[in-house]
């Protein structure tokens, strides 16, 4: 039993808020406000140093522009600390253990779980009975440019993938009306990225871990591994390697911020 209800899962709070005004303009509405806030202080700094009657009014407005950036930063936070990451209360290795005793889907990080619901939806609106692990890696390509770096290091020609994706995606076609299920190349790459996302010490099944276990099951990616001599363990490697730089990233920017 493949035991995996996205929109049962706590994951899916951010996907389906992602779109929502209130959080897609939310760093973009921070900045603007900010920037707004600070001419506008300026202006009423000037007035009160030059006594410019004009600037009276610019003490009110840079106040609503402050709070209003601030009420962005409220919103942005929210979103990437709370809806992106909800607490998972159990294992990944548990899961593996007993798969049908948990909705994997609340082990998905969002990055994964949008493209598993974009996919869901491509499904759904073409009539498709199931979803398959083609268009569930072209939807994961299309989505998280993060990934470029892993083609471009082993000279894949992403687009050319991406394009060929496109191609088979658009022969798919039902005449299904009910919400897709799952193929089974579709679920043994979720188990194959539990299993990798396991070994790799994570809370949960990342971008990295779910591309690692598509090369393994999609059949056009792994035509064109075959083809240029390249292995699943090589992308494997490589989205490792990507992910331990963004650490040590994390962990630099961490440090400076705590030096301020």
């Amino acid at each position: 039993m493949f035991n995996f209800n996205l929109r049962k899962s706590d994951i899916f709070q951010a996907v389906k808020w992602e779109r929502n005004p209130i959080f897609r303009y939310a760093r973009f509405l921070k900045i603007l406000f900010f920037i707004l806030f600070f001419i506008t202080f300026l202006i009423s700094l000037y007035g009160f140093l030059t006594e410019k009657a004009f600037t009276k009014n610019f003490l009110e407005v840079w106040t609503i522009f402050l709070i209003l950036s601030f009420v962005s930063f409220l919103n942005e936070a929210f979103f990437n600390s709370k809806l992106k990451k909800p607490k998972i209360r159990f294992s990944i290795e548990e899961a593996i253990i007993e798969p049908e005793r948990y909705n994997l889907a609340q082990f998905l990080s969002f990055e994964v779980a949008r493209a598993i619901n974009r996919s869901l939806n491509f499904a759904r609106s073409r009539g498709i009975p199931q979803v398959n692990s083609s268009i569930l890696l072209y939807f994961l390509l299309k989505d998280n440019p993060k990934l470029n770096f892993v083609f471009l290091r082993l000279i894949l020609d992403l687009k050319g993938i991406q394009k060929l994706l496109e191609e088979k995606l658009e022969y798919l076609k039902g005449e299904g009306n009910k919400f897709p299920g799952f193929g089974k190349d579709f679920q043994e790459a979720i188990f194959q990225s539990f299993k990798i996302s396991k070994e790799k010490g994570h809370l949960k099944v990342i971008l990295g871990d779910l591309l690692s276990a598509l090369s393994k099951q999609e059949p056009i990616l792994k035509k064109i591994l075959i083809g240029t001599n390249l292995k699943a363990e090589d992308i494997e490697n490589l989205t490792w390697w990507q992910e331990n730089l963004e650490e040590e990233k994390s962990n630099i920017e961490g440090e400076l911020k705590k030096l301020e």
